[in-house]
């Protein structure tokens, strides 16, 4: 699988590009899910990561909860979910557990061969509320 990807990425360095696995290729924090660590080959995933630039960030999932760290020189995101989170205790014992936090999503925006990530809430909320901004501040629409 890792010769494959070095392979694919190989072919178009210029590309702004994402890679996406399922599993985090890190630990979390959150005990029971690091104990479950369903991906192997870190390591050897950072290098081939490491060796192509235009991997801007590296996507994953399974976790449930957004979760980030720079990860052979770009940015790895795990996404949250649009169902349940997993609870956020980053005790070494803490029990596996879940929340009914509100769901949440990753919108990827690409600007300008730039990768833009926002987390966003699912739920609707009250709003738009516009600013009330004086005529001179800088970037205010015209």
């Amino acid at each position: 699988m890792l010769i494959a990807l070095h392979t694919a990425l190989g072919k178009r360095p210029e590309a702004p590009t994402r890679v996406m696995l399922h599993h985090p290729p890190f630990d979390t924090g959150i005990g029971h899910i690091d104990r479950a660590r369903l991906f192997t080959g870190s390591g050897l995933l950072a290098d081939v990561i490491a060796r192509h630039s235009q991997v801007q960030r590296v996507l994953c999932g399974h976790v449930h909860r957004a979760i980030q760290l720079l990860f052979a020189g770009t940015l790895c995101q795990i996404a949250p979910l649009v169902g349940h989170q997993v609870t956020l205790d980053i005790r070494p014992d803490a029990p596996s557990c879940f929340m009914l936090e509100p769901p949440e999503l990753l919108l990827h925006w690409l600007d300008k061969g730039r990768f833009v990530t926002h987390t966003a809430k699912v739920d609707r909320a009250p709003g738009p509320f516009p600013f009330l901004l004086p005529d001179d501040y800088p970037g205010r629409a015209r």
